[in-house]
């Protein structure tokens, strides 16, 4: 998971070290250019401390929506809920060795359909390909394929 923009605290998520681009693992930092754009302010690579990206944090979360907790109570949520208060970019992606894999997701404008597709895909236990793009925070436009 990638989060671009002013990324909020994280202390409260012990489960999450924020690492800038360059000093992230290898095939984020030796793609850098290609992942980040140059004109967005502060780029932040989440991941998670014991897998090295973000798929324990997701994982997890998943586990425990299945057994009835609310998504506001998992470590997940702690981390995507302040990022969108803070209108940051967000990309969640399976991260493979095709760095186009990265490219190949739905386009979100609005928060809330944001929300309600990273739900159902915890929910389901689907595979999380998204993107949140600030700026265009209209229920109209809720997403685009």
């Amino acid at each position: 998971m990638i989060v671009t923009g002013d990324l909020p605290s994280l202390k409260n998520v012990p489960e999450v070290t924020p690492v800038l681009g360059p000093q992230a693992q290898e095939y984020v930092a030796s793609r850098i250019k290609d992942l980040f754009s140059p004109e967005l302010r502060e780029k932040s690579f989440l991941i998670d401390d014991s897998t090295g990206t973000s798929d324990e944090l997701i994982n997890r979360s998943g586990e425990l929506i299945s057994q009835g907790t609310a998504f506001n109570e998992t470590p997940f949520s702690r981390v995507l809920l302040p990022c969108l208060d803070n209108d940051c970019e967000i990309r969640i992606w399976w991260a493979s060795n095709d760095l186009s894999a990265r490219r190949n997701v739905i386009a979100f404008t609005d928060k809330q359909a944001f929300q309600e597709h990273i739900l159902s895909s915890l929910a389901t236990g689907d595979e999380i390909n998204a993107v949140y793009e600030p700026g265009n925070d209209n229920p109209r436009s809720s997403h685009k394929p």
